[in-house]
């Protein structure tokens, strides 16, 4: 396979890299707000911002713990601070490229419910909404942020 000027050789690398890099530039941007600001409910957003953050890193570190086995981590904290969210969002973005790369598409999780009974799907279809999860829940979200953005600057 042939290498671009960087040396990435697989278009898996580049879409998990794009993902933590997109998820790391939201966090920035993102920073800088008040807790006021942080606490506001945007439409198309889940919940306020500060919550739609927690849901899309709390899913990203949730994706890994599924591919890899782990068991759930706790939802995490209103209270986190932003180096912490952009710490996993780094591990998470690490972690589910190497399971992309290096797990056969065929596959299997075996996931144990707290009802008994054991769900199982592709690692691939993980891999997929690990993709697109992000990026759909960053477009619902990027419109109304963005106007409530501007119409606090005016």
């Amino acid at each position: 396979m042939l290498e671009n000027e960087r040396g990435d050789t697989s278009v898996l690398t580049v879409l998990f890299r794009h993902n933590a890099w997109a998820n790391l530039k939201l966090l920035d941007f993102c920073e800088v707000l008040s807790n006021e600001q942080l606490d506001t409910t945007a439409i198309g957003c889940f919940g306020s911002i500060r919550d739609t953050l927690l849901h899309i890193v709390g899913a990203e570190v949730g994706y890994v713990n599924n591919g890899k086995g782990r068991p759930r981590a706790a939802p995490l904290s209103r209270d986190v601070g932003f180096e912490a969210l952009k710490d996993a969002v780094r591990r998470a973005g690490d972690e589910l490229l190497e399971l992309a790369i290096s797990t056969r598409a065929d596959t299997i999780i075996r996931r144990p419910q707290p009802e008994g009974i054991i769900v199982e799907y592709r690692l691939a279809s993980l891999m997929v909404q690990a993709i697109t999860h992000s990026q759909s829940t960053g477009r619902k979200s990027r419109p109304s942020l963005r106007k409530w953005v501007w119409s606090r600057l005016i």
